[in-house]
Order: C-alpha cells, then structure tokens, then sequence
C-alpha cells in the first residue's frame, strides 16, 4: 500500500524514509479497512529513562529510533543496542503474557 499512497501524497517521500504509511487490514467479518499511520519522533532523547519504564511498545520503538539516529555510523554500537532492547521487549512480552 506504500506505493498507492505515494502516488496520491508524493511530498511525504523524503529520501528513503516515509512519516506516514497506509496499510488494508481486513475486520473480522472480511470487510476491508484502510488506515493511514503517522508517526513522530522528535524531543524524546531528553526522555529516555521515561520510554526505559513505559510498557507501550511504542516506547521501544522510539527508543530504537533514537538509537538508530545516534549509532548510525558504529555497526558495533548500533548492533548491541538492538539486541538489549530486543531483549528487553521479549523480557516485557513474557511478564505481560502471565498476567
């Protein structure tokens, strides 16, 4: 659905990376829906202790955003943070799941 909604919002593009994002999901009864997601990031590094201690897997997402932005040019880096917040997501999922 990327490339429908390219062709009808091409000013989202920016470089390789899009803000917005149209998916088709199906109900549960087959009908068809469209939603459009926009996410941003932006001012959550001073926040960072915040995201550690929220369970809204939002929160790991931004946190590998800003790690993403911050570890661009170390491999190494960037690969060790991806792996603790794998971690720390699959610790989170696990406790959630006994609930």
């Amino acid at each position: 659905m990327d490339k429908e909604f390219q062709q009808i919002a091409p000013d989202t593009e920016t470089g390789k990376r899009y803000a917005d994002l149209l998916v088709k999901l199906w109900r549960k009864r087959g009908k068809e829906l469209f939603l459009l997601l926009h996410v941003e990031v932006q001012d959550y590094q001073t926040q960072w202790q915040a995201l550690e201690a929220n369970p809204n897997p939002f929160a790991t997402v931004v946190m590998a955003h800003l790690k993403a932005q911050e570890t661009k040019r170390n491999a190494n880096d960037r690969k060790e943070w991806k792996l603790g917040l794998i971690g720390d997501y699959m610790n989170l999922v696990t406790v959630v799941g006994k609930c």
